[in-house]
């Protein structure tokens, strides 16, 4: 009995141990990699082990090409490395090292970001039944005569917001407004707002509320037209400093005589970008002149594209600004009647025949962003995008 006791815990140590190492092996076994050309790999599974050969010693052909591409690599290694030494010695603010002359702004990054902007042919929208219109005034672009021609329409509701206090009241009328169902017996009126002054918000501030009315507005099917004028830089320059520096008489600019001198010493920069970057009151702080940075102008490039159905320019205002208001609106063109609101008088003034090489210098180098963008949206927005327009120009006018 003892003899058989044995030889069953025997068979039981030799079962156990048989299944022991197959759980083992199951456990440990690694399946054959493979090569690109579907190979096996000269390493087999565990179950069968193999010899390993050896690789052969490369030869001279060999061995020169792995040299090569050794040297290749520590030189690109060295490079890199100076590259970086040489970009943290150059100072931050070294304008022509982040701008590129053929791109409206910015640095490589800003490049890619803009490379693909464009603007498709837009059909003129249909405001029979009312809509809402944004104007964001820039100041000496025409702006008030466009206003003149509006406010006083019956079939508008024009809203000008010189501040703060007025856009916190006009707000809630235009969610009100772009949120609104028809009214059964009467036409919806057409809703402007136009936001120019001293302390209403800048475009910047306003693109998130610009989007959601836009969004709101076609979700309840009323359209919308998103407008501004931008001026050509030195034109600009000029009349900025005749209009509020000569010849109107407010404490809260300069008043001095139209010299060359205080022209070049009240000269701001960029002051289109900085106006819809920072606000107009960044444009009269007497303590410091502001200057924008090309981050805030390339913010505001890519806002104007984002956001606006059309931005015209003062040179083109009569030919293709004022007759598409026109044919929104459905008013006559001739209702815009040029607005004069500079002194006509030589000696209030200063000409741009009077002004030196150096200061026409100084101009375009303290309007180097506001030339790019206006150059930009020059060549972007033309009178042709929109494939219903019909011609009807307006008078000459000046501003």
């Amino acid at each position: 009995r003892k003899i058989k006791r044995y030889q069953i815990l025997m068979a039981l140590l030799v079962v156990l141990t048989v299944i022991y190492c197959f759980i083992l092996s199951r456990l440990l076994w690694k399946p054959p990699q493979q090569n690109n050309d579907g190979t096996k790999d000269a390493v087999s599974s565990a179950s069968t082990i193999q010899k390993v050969k050896k690789p052969a010693a490369p030869n001279s052909k060999e061995r020169n090409s792995v040299t090569v591409r050794e040297s290749q690599r520590q030189k690109k290694l060295s490079t890199s490395t100076a590259l970086n030494d040489n970009a943290s010695s150059v100072p931050k603010n070294n304008l022509p090292s982040l701008v590129d002359a053929d791109n409206p702004f910015a640095s490589k990054q800003q490049q890619r970001k803009h490379a693909n902007i464009t603007i498709s042919q837009k059909v003129i929208p249909d405001f029979k039944e009312g809509g809402l219109v944004f104007f964001l005034h820039v100041p000496k672009t025409g702006g008030s005569t466009i206003r003149l021609a509006l406010e006083e329409h019956r079939r508008f509701d024009y809203a000008f917001v010189p501040g703060r206090g007025i856009w916190d009241s006009v707000h809630p009328f235009v969610d009100r407004y772009v949120s609104s169902k028809p009214p059964r017996r009467r036409r919806r009126k057409i809703a402007i707002l136009e936001v120019h002054g001293r302390d209403a918000p800048h475009l910047l501030e306003l693109l998130p509320q610009l989007k959601a009315w836009k969004k709101t507005a076609a979700e309840h099917q009323i359209p919308t037209f998103f407008f501004t004028i931008l001026r050509e830089p030195t034109s600009y320059a000029i009349s900025y400093f005749n209009f509020f520096h000569v010849q109107r008489k407010s404490p809260l600019f300069e008043n001095v005589q139209p010299t060359e001198s205080n022209f070049r010493r009240l000269m701001l920069w960029n002051p289109q970008c900085q106006f819809m970057a920072r606000g107009e009151n960044s444009l009269r702080d007497k303590k410091v002149k502001q200057k924008p940075t090309i981050e805030e102008c390339d913010h505001v490039h890519q806002s104007l594209y984002e956001i606006m159905d059309w931005v015209g320019t003062v040179d083109r205002l009569s030919q293709e600004t004022l007759p598409l208001l026109s044919q929104i609106l459905n008013t006559d063109v001739k209702n815009f009647e040029p607005k004069l609101v500079a002194d006509r008088d030589p000696s209030m003034a200063i000409r741009r025949d009077q002004l030196s090489e150096s200061t026409m210098n100084m101009i375009h180098q303290m309007s180097f962003l506001d030339a790019r963008l206006y150059d930009s949206v020059r060549s972007m927005y033309g009178i042709g995008m929109w494939t219903n327009f019909v011609n009807q120009s307006s008078s000459t006018m000046v501003v």
